[in-house]
């Protein structure tokens, strides 16, 4: 069966992507010439993907959607929609919390990575309020860059100051990018002069009010360095952050740690850490421990597990190096702000402590005459299962129970 590419362009404006999956099968038209996907994948020098049509943002260049079927341990290209332009999705591609698509905010931050032009780019989306304070500096304490996205509308945000205030103080240089020029009320020129007024507002040295600038439009898949540009891909940005971003020298020689950042809790691998290793390699099966801010030792054991991103997906890898952004599982009491190291090394990174809760509420059993006569989570045990399980994840979050179980 052949499909046009006129209808598969039709699903993906409208954010189809299911349907737009359903249509890449192994033969169909592109501009009216059939041909197979794999054929086609080689013409234009991507013969082996692992990526799929919600990943099109971290897709090559010129390719926006991708079906891949696996065959003999190998990922083979089965349909491409090679659509000449960059198609306005409705997906966000790392904001993938049910709660952040809803308020279109982020609240964990979440790391990913692209190889581009011989280099490996790992990119960190950090919260940008200040209720995720502590969270927004130890996770910059991985970058070796920032890039600082301003709306071109609704220009610097109370948030832009502060995520810009703690990247500045961590010694960045930050890119900044003016995001949603297809606004009808973007108003960038302005928006640079408050951008620039901000930076010297913070104290900023020579060199980082010395930063570079892109219009862009994430939606849209595009960034320039003028307002007016040709608004062709996101090449642009990929290039400025190559070669603006100086990566950090690291000793590889030293034995392995690395400053756990984020924490996830994974039903088959137990407590997951993720961090930038600072020095040495991570091996797997390799004999850890985790240290905290004292140094004194909270946990031992054994990497059972290491991962790398590639994309926005975890892929298991033998050997983490120096510079490597990984996620490492094998310890049960580890937490956020330890070192995870080698048995010999005895001195801890330096890192933000995790802020206490600054408010303690009971839960206890609904007593009131009215109870269960509205809502659907009409037990505390409901609500106690679902603490305990964003406890694992968050944190920020303490909890425990009294002695009776009664309350927590």
């Amino acid at each position: 069966k052949i499909v046009s590419s006129s209808l598969i362009r039709k699903y993906l404006q409208n954010g189809k992507l299911k349907a737009a999956n359903k249509l890449l099968k192994r033969n169909w038209s592109i501009d009216g010439k059939v041909q197979k996907g794999k054929q086609l994948g080689k013409k234009i020098g991507f013969p082996t993907a692992n990526i799929n049509i919600n990943d099109y943002v971290l897709a090559k260049p010129g390719v926006y959607g991708v079906k891949v079927r696996k065959m003999n341990r190998s990922n083979y290209i089965i349909g491409i929609a090679n659509l000449g332009y960059r198609p306005t999705f409705n997906e966000r591609l790392m904001d993938s919390g049910e709660l952040e698509k809803e308020r279109g905010i982020t609240i964990l931050a979440k790391p990913a990575s692209i190889n581009w032009k011989n280099s490996r780019i790992n990119i960190i989306d950090t919260p940008g309020h200040r209720d995720f304070a502590a969270e927004v500096e130890r996770v910059l304490s991985m970058a070796d860059g920032a890039l600082l996205l301003i709306d071109s509308a609704e220009g610097v945000m109370p948030q832009t100051k502060f995520v810009l205030a703690k990247a500045l103080k961590q010694g960045l240089k930050p890119i900044v990018v003016i995001n949603k020029l297809d606004k009808s009320d973007q108003r960038a020129n302005e928006v640079l002069d408050e951008t620039f007024d901000l930076f010297v507002s913070l104290d900023a040295n020579e060199d980082q009010l010395d930063f570079p600038v892109l219009y862009a439009s994430g939606r849209s898949g595009w960034a320039d360095f003028e307002v007016d540009g040709p608004r062709e891909n996101l090449n642009p940005l990929l290039d400025k952050i190559v070669e603006h971003v100086k990566p950090a020298e690291l000793d590889k020689s030293k034995p392995f740690a690395m400053l756990s950042t984020l924490l996830y809790a994974d039903s088959f691998l137990g407590r997951s850490l993720v961090g930038r290793i600072s020095q040495g390699t991570a091996k797997a099966n390799q004999a850890i421990k985790a240290i905290n801010l004292k140094g004194e030792k909270v946990d031992e054991g054994r990497l059972t597990k290491i991962f790398r991103y590639e994309g926005t997906k975890k892929v298991p890898i033998e050997v983490g190096e120096a510079g490597d952004i990984v996620v490492v599982a094998g310890l049960e009491k580890a937490n956020v702000a330890d070192t995870i190291c080698d048995l010999e090394v005895s001195e801890p990174i330096e890192a933000t402590p995790i802020d206490p809760p600054t408010m303690s509420i009971t839960i206890t059993v609904n007593t009131s005459p009215l109870a269960g006569t509205e809502g659907k989570k009409l037990t505390s045990t409901q609500i106690r299962d679902r603490l305990a399980q964003e406890a694992q994840n968050n944190v920020g979050i303490t909890f425990t129970e009294n002695e009776g179980n009664d309350s927590f």
